[in-house]
Protein backbone atom coordinates (compact mmCIF):
# COMPACT_ATOMS: atom_id res chain seq x y z
CA UNK A 1 0.00 0.00 0.00
CA UNK A 2 1.49 3.60 -0.94
CA UNK A 3 2.32 6.68 1.76
CA UNK A 4 -0.41 8.29 -0.29
CA UNK A 5 -3.22 5.80 0.62
CA UNK A 6 -2.17 5.65 4.10
CA UNK A 7 -1.80 9.32 5.15
CA UNK A 8 -4.70 11.89 4.88
CA UNK A 9 -4.02 14.22 1.87
CA UNK A 10 -3.92 17.33 4.17
CA UNK A 11 -1.31 16.22 5.79
CA UNK A 12 1.14 14.30 3.36
CA UNK A 13 2.83 17.79 2.08
CA UNK A 14 3.83 18.78 5.23
CA UNK A 15 5.21 15.66 6.44
CA UNK A 16 6.67 15.33 3.03
CA UNK A 17 9.05 18.99 4.02
CA UNK A 18 10.42 17.76 7.04
CA UNK A 19 10.80 13.96 6.83
CA UNK A 20 13.41 12.74 4.60
CA UNK A 21 12.97 10.03 2.67
CA UNK A 22 15.75 6.98 1.94
CA UNK A 23 17.71 7.40 -0.70
CA UNK A 24 17.72 11.05 -0.42
CA UNK A 25 18.78 13.54 -3.40
CA UNK A 26 22.54 14.19 -3.18
CA UNK A 27 24.04 17.94 -1.86
CA UNK A 28 22.75 20.96 -4.62
CA UNK A 29 25.91 21.47 -5.71
CA UNK A 30 26.29 18.03 -6.91
CA UNK A 31 23.33 17.62 -8.59
CA UNK A 32 21.26 20.33 -10.93
CA UNK A 33 21.11 23.33 -10.22
CA UNK A 34 19.27 26.67 -11.43
CA UNK A 35 21.39 28.56 -13.89
CA UNK A 36 20.74 31.63 -16.39
CA UNK A 37 18.18 30.54 -19.00
CA UNK A 38 17.03 27.31 -17.89
CA UNK A 39 18.10 24.31 -15.40
CA UNK A 40 21.97 23.07 -15.61
CA UNK A 41 22.58 19.51 -15.47
CA UNK A 42 25.49 18.00 -14.78
CA UNK A 43 26.97 15.16 -17.38
CA UNK A 44 30.22 13.64 -18.03
CA UNK A 45 31.15 16.50 -20.77
CA UNK A 46 29.97 18.66 -18.31
CA UNK A 47 26.71 20.64 -17.68
CA UNK A 48 23.91 21.11 -20.14
CA UNK A 49 21.57 23.95 -19.76
CA UNK A 50 17.74 22.91 -19.88
CA UNK A 51 16.19 25.86 -21.38
CA UNK A 52 12.46 26.17 -19.20
CA UNK A 53 9.27 27.88 -20.13
CA UNK A 54 9.90 30.19 -17.35
CA UNK A 55 13.05 31.09 -14.55
CA UNK A 56 14.38 28.75 -12.00
CA UNK A 57 14.29 30.09 -8.56
CA UNK A 58 14.38 27.22 -6.58
CA UNK A 59 15.02 23.38 -7.33
CA UNK A 60 14.94 20.12 -5.92
CA UNK A 61 15.83 16.22 -7.36
CA UNK A 62 14.90 13.06 -6.58
CA UNK A 63 17.02 10.73 -8.67
CA UNK A 64 16.71 11.18 -12.50
CA UNK A 65 13.40 13.71 -11.76
CA UNK A 66 13.97 17.27 -10.92
CA UNK A 67 11.12 19.85 -9.79
CA UNK A 68 11.93 23.75 -10.56
CA UNK A 69 10.43 26.92 -8.66
CA UNK A 70 9.24 29.38 -11.06
CA UNK A 71 7.70 31.87 -9.42
CA UNK A 72 4.45 33.66 -10.74
CA UNK A 73 5.06 30.79 -13.48
CA UNK A 74 4.42 27.90 -11.68
CA UNK A 75 6.63 25.04 -11.30
CA UNK A 76 8.19 22.48 -13.87
CA UNK A 77 8.70 18.73 -13.65
CA UNK A 78 12.01 17.65 -15.60
CA UNK A 79 12.85 13.78 -15.90
CA UNK A 80 16.61 13.75 -17.29
CA UNK A 81 17.48 10.22 -17.17
CA UNK A 82 21.32 9.03 -18.19
CA UNK A 83 21.63 8.90 -21.94
CA UNK A 84 17.87 9.94 -22.83
CA UNK A 85 16.91 13.85 -23.49
CA UNK A 86 14.97 15.64 -21.15
CA UNK A 87 11.39 15.69 -20.82
CA UNK A 88 9.50 18.77 -18.99
CA UNK A 89 6.16 18.75 -17.50
CA UNK A 90 4.25 21.59 -16.07
CA UNK A 91 2.43 21.72 -13.01
CA UNK A 92 -0.54 24.06 -12.70
CA UNK A 93 -0.51 26.23 -9.44
CA UNK A 94 -2.48 28.87 -7.92
CA UNK A 95 0.20 31.07 -6.62
CA UNK A 96 4.01 31.74 -7.07
CA UNK A 97 5.21 28.94 -6.38
CA UNK A 98 8.36 29.68 -3.83
CA UNK A 99 9.98 25.97 -2.91
CA UNK A 100 9.44 22.02 -4.27
CA UNK A 101 10.43 18.64 -3.26
CA UNK A 102 9.93 15.79 -4.82
CA UNK A 103 9.26 12.43 -2.88
CA UNK A 104 8.88 9.52 -6.06
CA UNK A 105 5.85 10.32 -7.64
CA UNK A 106 4.75 12.90 -5.29
CA UNK A 107 5.81 16.62 -5.48
CA UNK A 108 5.25 18.91 -2.44
CA UNK A 109 4.64 22.64 -3.35
CA UNK A 110 5.39 25.40 -1.28
CA UNK A 111 2.67 28.56 -2.32
CA UNK A 112 1.72 31.78 -1.35
CA UNK A 113 -1.73 31.54 -1.38
CA UNK A 114 -2.09 27.72 -0.65
CA UNK A 115 0.79 27.28 1.73
CA UNK A 116 1.89 24.09 1.04
CA UNK A 117 0.19 21.37 -1.15
CA UNK A 118 1.04 17.91 -2.84
CA UNK A 119 0.65 17.02 -6.33
CA UNK A 120 0.46 13.51 -8.64
CA UNK A 121 3.35 13.93 -10.78
CA UNK A 122 1.51 10.74 -12.94
CA UNK A 123 -1.31 13.04 -14.19
CA UNK A 124 1.23 15.77 -15.52
CA UNK A 125 1.37 16.21 -19.16
CA UNK A 126 4.51 17.43 -21.15
CA UNK A 127 5.78 20.53 -22.56
CA UNK A 128 7.26 20.65 -25.67
CA UNK A 129 11.10 20.53 -25.53
CA UNK A 130 12.92 23.55 -27.82
CA UNK A 131 15.59 22.27 -30.16
CA UNK A 132 19.17 22.25 -28.67
CA UNK A 133 20.07 25.78 -29.25
CA UNK A 134 23.23 26.87 -31.16
CA UNK A 135 25.29 28.31 -28.16
CA UNK A 136 27.46 29.98 -30.34
CA UNK A 137 24.73 32.40 -32.41
CA UNK A 138 23.18 32.20 -28.77
CA UNK A 139 26.21 33.99 -27.82
CA UNK A 140 26.94 36.32 -30.39
CA UNK A 141 23.04 37.46 -30.44
CA UNK A 142 23.45 38.22 -26.58
CA UNK A 143 26.08 40.31 -26.44
CA UNK A 144 24.22 42.09 -29.69
CA UNK A 145 21.24 42.93 -27.26
CA UNK A 146 22.78 44.22 -24.47
CA UNK A 147 22.49 47.82 -23.79
CA UNK A 148 24.12 48.27 -20.66
CA UNK A 149 23.64 48.59 -17.08
CA UNK A 150 21.55 51.10 -14.66
CA UNK A 151 23.51 53.67 -13.10
CA UNK A 152 21.48 55.60 -11.33
CA UNK A 153 17.79 55.65 -10.13
CA UNK A 154 16.41 59.47 -9.79
CA UNK A 155 12.99 59.31 -9.35
CA UNK A 156 10.67 58.18 -12.21
CA UNK A 157 14.28 58.34 -14.47
CA UNK A 158 16.45 55.10 -15.37
CA UNK A 159 20.17 55.74 -16.11
CA UNK A 160 21.76 53.11 -17.99
CA UNK A 161 26.02 53.50 -19.35
CA UNK A 162 27.43 50.70 -21.11
CA UNK A 163 29.17 49.53 -24.27
CA UNK A 164 25.78 48.77 -25.93
CA UNK A 165 24.42 52.37 -26.27
CA UNK A 166 25.26 52.58 -29.89
CA UNK A 167 23.07 49.71 -30.53
CA UNK A 168 20.13 50.79 -27.84
CA UNK A 169 16.87 52.15 -29.09
CA UNK A 170 16.78 55.77 -29.12
CA UNK A 171 13.70 57.83 -27.34
CA UNK A 172 10.16 55.95 -27.61
CA UNK A 173 12.16 52.91 -28.15
CA UNK A 174 11.93 50.21 -25.18
CA UNK A 175 14.70 48.53 -23.01
CA UNK A 176 14.04 45.79 -20.70
CA UNK A 177 15.52 46.10 -17.08
CA UNK A 178 16.27 42.25 -15.85
CA UNK A 179 17.08 41.28 -12.12
CA UNK A 180 17.72 37.29 -11.52
CA UNK A 181 17.06 37.73 -7.92
CA UNK A 182 18.73 34.94 -5.67
CA UNK A 183 16.64 31.47 -5.41
CA UNK A 184 15.17 29.95 -2.21
CA UNK A 185 17.01 27.37 -0.96
CA UNK A 186 16.24 24.54 0.70
CA UNK A 187 17.90 21.55 2.56
CA UNK A 188 17.56 18.41 0.28
CA UNK A 189 18.09 16.31 3.39
CA UNK A 190 15.20 17.58 5.47
CA UNK A 191 13.28 19.90 3.15
CA UNK A 192 13.64 22.72 5.74
CA UNK A 193 14.15 26.45 4.57
CA UNK A 194 17.83 27.51 4.25
CA UNK A 195 17.40 30.58 2.28
CA UNK A 196 14.26 32.80 1.60
CA UNK A 197 16.09 34.14 -1.47
CA UNK A 198 15.12 37.71 -3.34
CA UNK A 199 12.43 37.61 -6.03
CA UNK A 200 13.70 38.73 -9.10
CA UNK A 201 12.13 41.01 -11.42
CA UNK A 202 11.47 42.36 -15.14
CA UNK A 203 10.24 45.72 -16.29
CA UNK A 204 9.71 46.84 -19.94
CA UNK A 205 10.62 50.68 -20.26
CA UNK A 206 10.53 53.44 -22.43
CA UNK A 207 13.42 55.73 -23.40
CA UNK A 208 12.87 59.34 -22.84
CA UNK A 209 16.75 60.56 -23.98
CA UNK A 210 19.93 59.01 -25.12
CA UNK A 211 23.76 60.01 -26.02
CA UNK A 212 26.53 58.46 -26.61
CA UNK A 213 27.51 58.27 -22.94
CA UNK A 214 24.26 57.14 -21.60
CA UNK A 215 20.55 56.52 -21.89
CA UNK A 216 17.37 57.33 -19.99
CA UNK A 217 14.04 55.37 -19.75
CA UNK A 218 11.47 56.25 -17.93
CA UNK A 219 9.70 53.77 -15.20
CA UNK A 220 6.50 52.97 -15.40
CA UNK A 221 3.51 52.44 -12.78
CA UNK A 222 4.65 49.13 -11.13
CA UNK A 223 7.88 49.07 -12.83
CA UNK A 224 11.22 48.72 -10.51
CA UNK A 225 15.09 48.99 -11.76
CA UNK A 226 18.06 49.24 -9.11
CA UNK A 227 21.76 49.93 -9.86
CA UNK A 228 23.33 47.06 -11.38
CA UNK A 229 20.45 45.80 -13.24
CA UNK A 230 21.40 44.21 -16.42
CA UNK A 231 19.88 46.24 -19.50
CA UNK A 232 18.93 45.07 -22.80
CA UNK A 233 16.48 46.01 -25.65
CA UNK A 234 13.06 44.79 -25.93
CA UNK A 235 12.03 44.15 -29.49
CA UNK A 236 8.78 42.25 -29.60
CA UNK A 237 7.80 43.20 -25.91
CA UNK A 238 5.30 45.62 -24.77
CA UNK A 239 5.64 48.01 -21.21
CA UNK A 240 5.44 46.40 -18.17
CA UNK A 241 3.34 49.26 -16.67
CA UNK A 242 0.18 48.69 -14.75
CA UNK A 243 -2.20 51.46 -14.43
CA UNK A 244 -5.01 49.71 -12.46
CA UNK A 245 -3.34 46.96 -10.98
CA UNK A 246 0.29 47.71 -10.36
CA UNK A 247 2.37 45.38 -7.82
CA UNK A 248 3.38 46.97 -5.14
CA UNK A 249 6.93 47.21 -4.19
CA UNK A 250 8.74 45.21 -1.02
CA UNK A 251 10.14 46.15 1.85
CA UNK A 252 9.33 50.05 2.22
CA UNK A 253 8.54 52.32 4.78
CA UNK A 254 6.07 54.52 4.73
CA UNK A 255 5.06 57.77 6.95
CA UNK A 256 2.16 59.87 6.08
CA UNK A 257 0.65 63.50 7.47
CA UNK A 258 -2.71 64.66 6.39
CA UNK A 259 -3.63 68.42 8.14
CA UNK A 260 -7.22 69.59 7.29
CA UNK A 261 -8.12 73.50 8.59
CA UNK A 262 -11.90 74.28 8.07
CA UNK A 263 -14.01 77.53 8.81
CA UNK A 264 -17.18 76.73 10.84
CA UNK A 265 -20.34 78.58 9.25
CA UNK A 266 -22.88 77.11 11.13
CA UNK A 267 -21.36 77.94 14.72
CA UNK A 268 -18.68 80.33 14.19
CA UNK A 269 -15.61 79.58 14.53
CA UNK A 270 -12.55 77.32 13.34
CA UNK A 271 -11.48 73.46 13.33
CA UNK A 272 -8.53 71.37 12.30
CA UNK A 273 -8.52 67.76 11.63
CA UNK A 274 -5.12 65.34 11.06
CA UNK A 275 -4.04 62.31 10.82
CA UNK A 276 -0.07 60.68 11.12
CA UNK A 277 0.87 57.00 10.25
CA UNK A 278 4.26 55.07 9.95
CA UNK A 279 4.43 52.05 8.69
CA UNK A 280 6.41 48.85 7.45
CA UNK A 281 5.65 46.85 4.07
CA UNK A 282 7.79 43.31 4.48
CA UNK A 283 9.08 41.31 1.76
CA UNK A 284 6.22 38.77 2.82
CA UNK A 285 2.10 39.42 2.63
CA UNK A 286 2.62 41.87 6.59
CA UNK A 287 2.00 45.34 6.99
CA UNK A 288 2.23 46.94 10.22
CA UNK A 289 1.07 50.26 10.86
CA UNK A 290 0.96 52.98 13.92
CA UNK A 291 -1.21 56.07 13.70
CA UNK A 292 -2.99 58.95 14.90
CA UNK A 293 -6.31 59.29 13.39
CA UNK A 294 -9.18 61.41 13.69
CA UNK A 295 -7.50 64.06 15.75
CA UNK A 296 -8.98 66.69 15.99
CA UNK A 297 -9.73 70.29 17.68
CA UNK A 298 -12.10 72.55 18.01
CA UNK A 299 -12.24 76.48 18.53
CA UNK A 300 -15.48 78.48 18.72
CA UNK A 301 -15.39 82.54 18.43
CA UNK A 302 -18.61 83.15 20.14
CA UNK A 303 -17.57 82.40 23.64
CA UNK A 304 -18.36 78.74 23.72
CA UNK A 305 -16.13 76.31 25.01
CA UNK A 306 -14.20 74.71 22.28
CA UNK A 307 -13.29 70.21 22.05
CA UNK A 308 -10.48 68.08 21.27
CA UNK A 309 -10.29 64.59 20.87
CA UNK A 310 -8.05 61.53 19.03
CA UNK A 311 -7.65 57.86 17.90
CA UNK A 312 -4.25 56.24 18.51
CA UNK A 313 -4.07 52.88 16.73
CA UNK A 314 -1.70 49.52 16.10
CA UNK A 315 -2.62 48.23 13.31
CA UNK A 316 -1.29 44.65 11.85
CA UNK A 317 -2.61 43.40 8.33
CA UNK A 318 -2.17 40.57 5.62
CA UNK A 319 -0.68 42.46 2.83
CA UNK A 320 -1.51 40.59 -0.86
CA UNK A 321 -1.61 42.42 -3.87
CA UNK A 322 -5.08 42.54 -4.50
CA UNK A 323 -6.29 43.06 -1.29
CA UNK A 324 -5.60 43.67 2.60
CA UNK A 325 -7.37 42.53 5.54
CA UNK A 326 -6.27 43.42 9.34
CA UNK A 327 -6.87 44.46 12.73
CA UNK A 328 -6.14 47.20 15.05
CA UNK A 329 -5.99 47.85 18.60
CA UNK A 330 -5.78 51.42 20.42
CA UNK A 331 -7.17 54.12 22.73
CA UNK A 332 -9.52 56.86 21.79
CA UNK A 333 -10.28 60.07 23.74
CA UNK A 334 -13.90 61.68 22.39
CA UNK A 335 -16.83 63.81 23.99
CA UNK A 336 -18.28 61.13 27.22
CA UNK A 337 -18.61 57.48 27.03
CA UNK A 338 -16.93 57.29 23.73
CA UNK A 339 -13.63 57.36 25.08
CA UNK A 340 -11.95 54.22 26.12
CA UNK A 341 -9.96 51.20 24.24
CA UNK A 342 -10.79 50.08 20.90
CA UNK A 343 -10.75 47.49 18.37
CA UNK A 344 -10.51 48.27 14.73
CA UNK A 345 -10.79 46.53 11.38
CA UNK A 346 -9.54 47.49 8.02
CA UNK A 347 -10.05 46.16 4.34
CA UNK A 348 -8.44 47.23 1.22
CA UNK A 349 -9.80 45.98 -2.26
CA UNK A 350 -8.24 46.55 -4.94
CA UNK A 351 -3.97 47.49 -5.67
CA UNK A 352 -2.34 50.44 -3.10
CA UNK A 353 -1.08 52.16 -6.12
CA UNK A 354 -3.77 51.31 -9.07
CA UNK A 355 -7.54 51.26 -8.24
CA UNK A 356 -8.55 50.32 -4.31
CA UNK A 357 -11.25 51.59 -1.38
CA UNK A 358 -10.42 50.46 1.40
CA UNK A 359 -12.39 51.20 4.82
CA UNK A 360 -11.14 51.46 8.27
CA UNK A 361 -13.36 51.10 11.59
CA UNK A 362 -13.10 51.39 15.28
CA UNK A 363 -15.78 49.83 18.02
CA UNK A 364 -15.31 50.82 21.56
CA UNK A 365 -14.67 47.96 24.37
CA UNK A 366 -17.11 47.81 27.45
CA UNK A 367 -19.66 50.10 26.57
CA UNK A 368 -23.06 50.87 26.17
CA UNK A 369 -22.27 53.04 22.99
CA UNK A 370 -19.65 50.63 20.94
CA UNK A 371 -19.49 52.82 17.97
CA UNK A 372 -16.56 54.23 17.89
CA UNK A 373 -15.76 56.08 13.95
CA UNK A 374 -15.10 54.92 10.61
CA UNK A 375 -13.08 56.17 7.65
CA UNK A 376 -13.54 55.23 4.04
CA UNK A 377 -10.99 55.95 1.06
CA UNK A 378 -10.73 55.28 -2.46
CA UNK A 379 -8.85 56.19 -5.64
CA UNK A 380 -8.79 55.77 -9.47
CA UNK A 381 -5.89 56.24 -11.73
CA UNK A 382 -6.28 59.16 -13.95
CA UNK A 383 -3.03 58.81 -15.57
CA UNK A 384 0.83 57.77 -14.73
CA UNK A 385 1.22 59.76 -11.97
CA UNK A 386 -2.07 60.86 -11.13
CA UNK A 387 -5.04 59.74 -9.26
CA UNK A 388 -8.71 60.83 -7.96
CA UNK A 389 -8.98 60.79 -4.23
CA UNK A 390 -12.56 60.23 -2.80
CA UNK A 391 -11.97 60.28 1.59
CA UNK A 392 -14.88 60.35 4.27
CA UNK A 393 -15.83 59.38 7.84
CA UNK A 394 -16.78 60.23 11.02
CA UNK A 395 -16.78 59.18 14.77
CA UNK A 396 -17.96 59.78 17.75
CA UNK A 397 -17.92 63.49 17.24
CA UNK A 398 -16.69 64.18 14.11
CA UNK A 399 -17.71 63.72 10.37
CA UNK A 400 -15.53 64.59 7.14
CA UNK A 401 -15.62 64.49 3.46
CA UNK A 402 -13.11 64.86 0.79
CA UNK A 403 -12.87 64.54 -2.94
CA UNK A 404 -9.11 65.36 -4.51
CA UNK A 405 -6.27 64.66 -6.53
CA UNK A 406 -3.51 62.19 -5.68
CA UNK A 407 0.00 63.51 -7.41
CA UNK A 408 3.25 61.23 -7.73
CA UNK A 409 5.99 63.76 -6.62
CA UNK A 410 9.02 61.60 -7.02
CA UNK A 411 9.27 57.93 -7.51
CA UNK A 412 6.75 54.87 -9.04
CA UNK A 413 5.69 53.61 -5.60
CA UNK A 414 8.67 52.23 -4.42
CA UNK A 415 11.37 53.16 -2.26
CA UNK A 416 12.25 57.40 -2.40
CA UNK A 417 8.13 57.91 -2.96
CA UNK A 418 6.81 60.78 -2.82
CA UNK A 419 3.14 62.06 -2.98
CA UNK A 420 1.22 65.10 -2.68
CA UNK A 421 -2.52 64.60 -2.28
CA UNK A 422 -4.63 68.49 -2.08
CA UNK A 423 -8.26 68.02 -1.38
CA UNK A 424 -11.32 70.11 -0.69
CA UNK A 425 -14.79 69.18 0.63
CA UNK A 426 -16.42 69.93 4.43
CA UNK A 427 -15.32 69.14 8.29
CA UNK A 428 -17.61 69.26 11.21
CA UNK A 429 -17.91 68.52 15.11
CA UNK A 430 -20.69 68.45 17.72
CA UNK A 431 -20.15 67.85 20.98
CA UNK A 432 -21.49 69.44 24.63
CA UNK A 433 -21.04 69.95 27.81
CA UNK A 434 -22.80 70.06 31.63
CA UNK A 435 -22.74 73.27 32.58
CA UNK A 436 -24.70 75.88 35.61
CA UNK A 437 -27.34 77.03 34.44
CA UNK A 438 -25.56 80.74 34.56
CA UNK A 439 -22.79 79.70 32.22
CA UNK A 440 -24.72 78.48 30.02
CA UNK A 441 -27.71 81.57 30.05
CA UNK A 442 -23.92 83.16 29.39
CA UNK A 443 -23.40 81.45 26.23
CA UNK A 444 -26.31 82.38 24.81
CA UNK A 445 -27.16 84.98 22.24
CA UNK A 446 -28.23 88.53 23.35
CA UNK A 447 -31.57 87.63 22.29
CA UNK A 448 -31.96 84.63 24.40
CA UNK A 449 -34.32 84.27 27.36
CA UNK A 450 -32.18 83.50 30.64
CA UNK A 451 -35.40 83.23 32.64
CA UNK A 452 -36.00 79.21 33.19
CA UNK A 453 -39.54 77.59 33.11
CA UNK A 454 -39.36 76.51 36.80
CA UNK A 455 -36.75 76.62 39.47
CA UNK A 456 -35.44 72.90 38.94
CA UNK A 457 -33.80 73.74 36.03
CA UNK A 458 -32.56 76.98 37.19
CA UNK A 459 -30.57 74.83 40.11
CA UNK A 460 -29.16 71.76 37.94
CA UNK A 461 -26.46 71.39 35.48
CA UNK A 462 -27.63 71.91 31.51
CA UNK A 463 -26.15 70.26 28.52
CA UNK A 464 -24.49 72.95 26.73
CA UNK A 465 -24.56 71.61 22.66
CA UNK A 466 -22.71 73.13 19.87
CA UNK A 467 -22.14 72.09 16.46
CA UNK A 468 -19.62 73.22 13.93
CA UNK A 469 -19.70 72.80 10.09
CA UNK A 470 -18.07 74.34 7.44
CA UNK A 471 -15.91 73.59 4.50
CA UNK A 472 -12.56 72.67 4.71
CA UNK A 473 -9.15 72.49 2.47
CA UNK A 474 -6.99 69.08 3.00
CA UNK A 475 -3.39 68.24 2.26
CA UNK A 476 -1.95 65.02 2.61
CA UNK A 477 2.16 64.26 2.35
CA UNK A 478 3.21 60.29 1.87
CA UNK A 479 6.31 58.77 1.34
CA UNK A 480 8.10 55.62 0.96
CA UNK A 481 11.63 55.08 2.32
Amino acid sequence: MSLSSLLPRAVLPVLLLLVPAAGSAAPAAEGPRCAEGGLALPGDDGERVVTLPGPCLAVSTDGDRSAVAAGAAGAFVVDHPAGSPPRIRVVATTGRVEGTLLRGDLLALTEALTAVRWVDLRSLEEEAIPEEPDREAESDDAVAAVVGEVVRVRGPRVFVEGLGLADAPGPGGLVRVRNEGRPRQLDPETGRLLDRGIAGYTSVLRVVAKDPTQLVAELGRGDRARVGDAVDRAEGLEPTEELMTPTSSRPALTASVQLTPAVSLEGPGVLGLGRVTVGFIFPIPLRIEAALRQGFVAVPTDGLPGHSGYALEGLATLDLDPFEVGLAVGYQRFRGPTTGLVLGHYIRAGFRDGLCFEVHTRFLLGTDNPFGGVEGRGQIPLGRSAWLSLEGGGGSSIGFGLVGTRIQLRGQGGRGSWSINPAVGFAGTWYGKSVPWAEYCEARPDDWDCDPENEEVQQGPVELWNTMVGPAISVTVEARL
